[in-house]
């Protein structure tokens, strides 16, 4: 494998070369561990790292994929993390132009208590400053049924 030689400059200034990927970058690293693999002595800490790929074909979580464009309003950038009930994902929203946050229920999840809570609480609270309600919320038609998504603005911009 070539390597190409670069250099970086620390905060402190002075141009030094930068370390190649087999050195260690902080003193006691193990340059071979990148994360990226799981042995088996740590499998059962992330038994749950995702939701379960079952609930895909049955149509219970809605099929979405990095880059795609959902109601022709959101494209889809990142997962930030999955419930008993939901996927959550970062999105841009290309009407807006900002990222949003979308949780999408899954299949059967479409009970409105949420909406009804939210509303609720919009029109009798005194201050809601320090609450992450809902911008919008709509339904997403998936070929086994109707997905409600909630639309919310990412946590530093409530």
């Amino acid at each position: 494998m070539n390597r190409v030689p670069t250099t970086y400059s620390p905060p402190g200034g002075s141009t030094q070369s930068a370390p190649l990927i087999e050195e260690s970058i902080f003193e006691n690293e193990d340059a071979e561990d990148w994360g990226d693999f799981v042995d088996s002595d740590e499998e059962p800490d992330v038994e749950f790292a995702c939701e379960d790929i079952n609930l895909y074909p049955k149509g219970f979580c809605y099929p979405i994929s990095i880059s795609d464009i959902i109601v022709e309003r959101y494209r889809i950038i990142h997962k930030l993390g999955h419930g008993a009930f939901s996927t959550v994902w970062v999105a841009q929203d290309m009407t807006e132009n900002r990222d949003v946050a979308l949780k999408i229920l899954m299949l059967g999840s479409l009970d409105d208590r949420d909406c009804q809570m939210q509303s609720e609480i919009i029109s009798t609270a005194k201050d809601l400053t320090y609450l992450l309600l809902y911008h919008r919320t709509f339904l997403l038609p998936s070929p086994h049924g109707q997905h409600r998504v909630f639309v919310f603005p990412p946590k530093d911009q409530t």
